[in-house]
Protein backbone atom coordinates (compact mmCIF):
# COMPACT_ATOMS: atom_id res chain seq x y z
CA UNK A 1 0.00 0.00 0.00
CA UNK A 2 1.44 3.38 -0.88
CA UNK A 3 0.00 6.72 -0.38
CA UNK A 4 0.99 10.33 -2.14
CA UNK A 5 1.12 13.47 0.20
CA UNK A 6 1.01 16.72 -2.18
CA UNK A 7 1.72 19.44 0.52
CA UNK A 8 1.63 23.12 -1.59
CA UNK A 9 2.49 26.55 0.55
CA UNK A 10 1.68 29.63 -1.87
CA UNK A 11 4.72 31.34 -0.37
CA UNK A 12 6.77 28.81 -1.14
CA UNK A 13 6.42 28.14 -4.73
CA UNK A 14 8.89 28.22 -6.84
CA UNK A 15 8.16 26.41 -10.18
CA UNK A 16 5.60 23.77 -11.40
CA UNK A 17 5.68 20.00 -10.24
CA UNK A 18 3.81 16.77 -12.10
CA UNK A 19 3.65 14.06 -10.75
CA UNK A 20 2.33 10.39 -11.66
CA UNK A 21 1.73 6.89 -9.37
CA UNK A 22 0.40 4.09 -10.65
CA UNK A 23 0.03 0.36 -8.82
CA UNK A 24 -1.93 0.08 -5.44
CA UNK A 25 -1.94 3.50 -3.63
CA UNK A 26 -3.64 3.90 -0.14
CA UNK A 27 -7.02 5.11 -0.84
CA UNK A 28 -37.67 16.90 4.67
CA UNK A 29 -36.86 18.12 1.86
CA UNK A 30 -36.45 21.73 2.14
CA UNK A 31 -36.74 24.38 0.22
CA UNK A 32 -37.99 24.98 -3.75
CA UNK A 33 -38.69 21.77 -5.30
CA UNK A 34 -38.83 21.23 -9.32
CA UNK A 35 -39.73 17.31 -9.94
CA UNK A 36 -40.20 16.24 -14.07
CA UNK A 37 -40.59 12.41 -14.34
CA UNK A 38 -40.40 10.38 -17.97
CA UNK A 39 -41.38 7.17 -17.94
CA UNK A 40 -40.63 4.50 -20.14
CA UNK A 41 -41.11 1.08 -20.85
CA UNK A 42 -41.38 -2.08 -17.95
CA UNK A 43 -39.01 -4.46 -16.62
CA UNK A 44 -39.32 -7.73 -15.31
CA UNK A 45 -36.86 -9.30 -12.44
CA UNK A 46 -34.42 -10.52 -14.41
CA UNK A 47 -33.21 -6.66 -16.29
CA UNK A 48 -31.02 -5.66 -18.47
CA UNK A 49 -28.51 -2.79 -17.26
CA UNK A 50 -30.46 -0.19 -19.58
CA UNK A 51 -32.76 1.80 -16.34
CA UNK A 52 -35.93 2.84 -17.52
CA UNK A 53 -37.59 5.47 -15.24
CA UNK A 54 -35.43 9.18 -15.04
CA UNK A 55 -37.06 11.68 -12.47
CA UNK A 56 -34.86 15.51 -12.52
CA UNK A 57 -35.38 17.73 -9.01
CA UNK A 58 -33.76 21.16 -8.49
CA UNK A 59 -33.40 22.69 -5.12
CA UNK A 60 -31.05 26.14 -4.74
CA UNK A 61 -30.41 27.49 -1.22
CA UNK A 62 -29.28 31.20 -0.81
CA UNK A 63 -25.82 31.25 1.73
CA UNK A 64 -23.33 33.54 2.95
CA UNK A 65 -19.89 33.45 4.54
CA UNK A 66 -18.15 30.64 3.91
CA UNK A 67 -20.46 27.61 3.19
CA UNK A 68 -19.98 23.69 3.89
CA UNK A 69 -21.51 21.41 1.63
CA UNK A 70 -21.82 18.06 2.62
CA UNK A 71 -23.49 15.43 0.25
CA UNK A 72 -23.91 11.31 0.28
CA UNK A 73 -24.99 9.51 -2.32
CA UNK A 74 -25.65 5.82 -2.09
CA UNK A 75 -24.83 5.30 -5.80
CA UNK A 76 -24.10 7.31 -8.36
CA UNK A 77 -21.89 10.12 -9.96
CA UNK A 78 -21.67 13.90 -7.71
CA UNK A 79 -20.37 16.90 -10.30
CA UNK A 80 -19.36 20.02 -8.54
CA UNK A 81 -18.69 23.57 -10.26
CA UNK A 82 -18.17 26.90 -8.77
CA UNK A 83 -19.71 30.07 -9.57
CA UNK A 84 -19.43 33.50 -8.54
CA UNK A 85 -22.92 33.26 -6.63
CA UNK A 86 -24.01 32.96 -3.07
CA UNK A 87 -26.00 30.09 -3.55
CA UNK A 88 -25.58 26.34 -3.64
CA UNK A 89 -27.97 24.68 -6.45
CA UNK A 90 -28.37 21.41 -7.24
CA UNK A 91 -29.94 18.72 -9.96
CA UNK A 92 -30.42 15.73 -9.11
CA UNK A 93 -31.18 13.21 -11.92
CA UNK A 94 -32.98 9.82 -10.20
CA UNK A 95 -32.61 6.54 -12.41
CA UNK A 96 -34.50 3.12 -11.94
CA UNK A 97 -35.30 0.44 -13.40
CA UNK A 98 -39.11 0.08 -12.61
CA UNK A 99 -41.43 2.36 -10.66
CA UNK A 100 -40.70 0.35 -7.55
CA UNK A 101 -37.08 0.61 -7.96
CA UNK A 102 -38.18 4.50 -8.14
CA UNK A 103 -40.10 5.10 -5.47
CA UNK A 104 -37.58 3.16 -3.08
CA UNK A 105 -34.59 6.57 -3.62
CA UNK A 106 -34.74 8.77 -1.03
CA UNK A 107 -33.40 12.43 -1.28
CA UNK A 108 -33.41 14.60 1.44
CA UNK A 109 -32.27 18.31 1.44
CA UNK A 110 -31.42 20.77 4.06
CA UNK A 111 -29.90 24.12 4.99
CA UNK A 112 -28.70 25.05 8.40
CA UNK A 113 -27.55 28.40 8.06
CA UNK A 114 -24.51 28.52 5.77
CA UNK A 115 -24.66 24.63 5.99
CA UNK A 116 -25.98 22.52 3.05
CA UNK A 117 -26.81 18.87 3.18
CA UNK A 118 -27.85 16.98 0.42
CA UNK A 119 -28.26 12.74 1.35
CA UNK A 120 -29.77 10.33 -1.40
CA UNK A 121 -30.42 6.72 -0.07
CA UNK A 122 -31.97 3.26 -1.27
CA UNK A 123 -34.21 1.75 1.06
CA UNK A 124 -35.53 -1.19 -1.76
CA UNK A 125 -33.49 -5.10 -1.88
CA UNK A 126 -30.66 -5.54 -4.73
CA UNK A 127 -32.28 -6.98 -7.96
CA UNK A 128 -30.99 -9.84 -10.18
CA UNK A 129 -29.70 -8.01 -13.46
CA UNK A 130 -28.24 -9.23 -16.79
CA UNK A 131 -24.89 -7.07 -17.42
CA UNK A 132 -23.62 -8.50 -21.40
CA UNK A 133 -23.39 -12.13 -20.69
CA UNK A 134 -23.36 -11.87 -16.92
CA UNK A 135 -25.82 -12.01 -13.93
CA UNK A 136 -25.38 -9.84 -11.25
CA UNK A 137 -27.39 -8.79 -8.16
CA UNK A 138 -27.52 -4.62 -8.59
CA UNK A 139 -30.41 -2.02 -6.78
CA UNK A 140 -31.46 -1.00 -9.98
CA UNK A 141 -31.59 2.53 -9.43
CA UNK A 142 -28.76 5.37 -8.87
CA UNK A 143 -28.76 9.35 -8.55
CA UNK A 144 -26.10 11.69 -10.31
CA UNK A 145 -26.09 15.33 -8.82
CA UNK A 146 -25.12 18.39 -10.22
CA UNK A 147 -24.19 21.31 -8.33
CA UNK A 148 -23.08 24.51 -7.87
CA UNK A 149 -21.37 26.15 -5.10
CA UNK A 150 -19.72 29.44 -4.41
CA UNK A 151 -15.94 29.41 -4.96
CA UNK A 152 -14.59 29.65 -1.37
CA UNK A 153 -17.04 26.62 -0.37
CA UNK A 154 -15.73 23.54 1.68
CA UNK A 155 -16.96 20.44 0.42
CA UNK A 156 -17.40 16.96 1.86
CA UNK A 157 -18.68 14.38 -1.28
CA UNK A 158 -19.34 10.51 -0.62
CA UNK A 159 -21.40 8.72 -3.11
CA UNK A 160 -20.96 4.79 -2.64
CA UNK A 161 -20.24 4.18 -6.54
CA UNK A 162 -19.56 6.37 -9.34
CA UNK A 163 -17.10 9.23 -10.62
CA UNK A 164 -16.61 12.74 -8.56
CA UNK A 165 -15.86 16.08 -10.26
CA UNK A 166 -14.74 18.96 -9.10
CA UNK A 167 -14.08 22.78 -10.80
CA UNK A 168 -12.63 25.69 -9.52
CA UNK A 169 -13.34 25.16 -6.02
CA UNK A 170 -11.09 26.74 -3.47
CA UNK A 171 -12.17 25.67 0.39
CA UNK A 172 -11.75 22.41 2.07
CA UNK A 173 -12.46 19.56 -0.34
CA UNK A 174 -13.40 15.89 1.07
CA UNK A 175 -13.82 13.35 -1.42
CA UNK A 176 -14.27 9.50 -1.34
CA UNK A 177 -16.02 6.96 -3.09
CA UNK A 178 -15.93 3.39 -3.01
CA UNK A 179 -15.96 2.90 -6.73
CA UNK A 180 -14.98 5.07 -9.43
CA UNK A 181 -12.64 8.11 -10.21
CA UNK A 182 -11.98 11.71 -8.48
CA UNK A 183 -11.35 14.47 -10.86
CA UNK A 184 -10.08 17.76 -9.30
CA UNK A 185 -9.48 20.80 -11.35
CA UNK A 186 -8.61 24.34 -11.10
CA UNK A 187 -8.66 24.32 -7.40
CA UNK A 188 -6.73 25.68 -4.47
CA UNK A 189 -7.32 25.91 -0.79
CA UNK A 190 -6.41 21.58 0.51
CA UNK A 191 -8.65 18.62 -1.01
CA UNK A 192 -8.18 14.85 0.34
CA UNK A 193 -9.31 12.78 -1.92
CA UNK A 194 -10.01 8.87 -1.60
CA UNK A 195 -11.51 6.03 -3.97
CA UNK A 196 -11.54 2.00 -3.30
CA UNK A 197 -10.62 1.61 -6.96
CA UNK A 198 -10.24 4.32 -9.70
CA UNK A 199 -7.92 6.91 -11.05
CA UNK A 200 -7.48 10.29 -9.38
CA UNK A 201 -6.86 13.09 -11.37
CA UNK A 202 -5.82 16.64 -9.54
CA UNK A 203 -5.08 19.37 -11.92
CA UNK A 204 -4.10 22.85 -12.15
CA UNK A 205 -3.89 22.86 -8.10
CA UNK A 206 -2.57 25.10 -5.68
CA UNK A 207 -2.67 24.00 -2.36
CA UNK A 208 -2.48 21.02 -0.22
CA UNK A 209 -3.09 18.01 -1.46
CA UNK A 210 -3.53 14.38 -0.10
CA UNK A 211 -4.48 11.38 -2.42
CA UNK A 212 -5.75 7.32 -1.50
CA UNK A 213 -6.75 5.02 -3.94
CA UNK A 214 -6.98 1.10 -2.56
CA UNK A 215 -7.04 -0.28 -6.16
CA UNK A 216 -5.00 -0.43 -9.41
CA UNK A 217 -6.40 3.03 -10.67
CA UNK A 218 -3.59 5.47 -9.29
CA UNK A 219 -2.67 9.03 -9.11
CA UNK A 220 -1.83 11.86 -11.37
CA UNK A 221 -1.31 15.29 -10.14
CA UNK A 222 0.37 18.39 -12.13
CA UNK A 223 0.13 21.78 -10.09
CA UNK A 224 2.12 24.28 -8.26
CA UNK A 225 3.89 21.81 -5.02
CA UNK A 226 6.52 22.75 -2.54
CA UNK A 227 6.99 19.48 -1.00
CA UNK A 228 6.07 16.01 -2.68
Amino acid sequence: MKQLNLLTSTALLAGIATVACAGRLNSMPVGPSNRNTVSKSEAGTEMTNNLELTERETRSFDVSGTPRIKVDNFEGSITVRAWDQQQVSFVAVKQAIDKQAMSDIRLQAEQQGANVFVTTKFSGPERKMKLGGNTAFSKGAYVELEINVPRDADLSLFTGDGPLSITGVGGEVSLRTGDGTIDVRDGRGRVSANTNDGLIRILNFDGEAEATDMGDGGVNAEGRFAKL
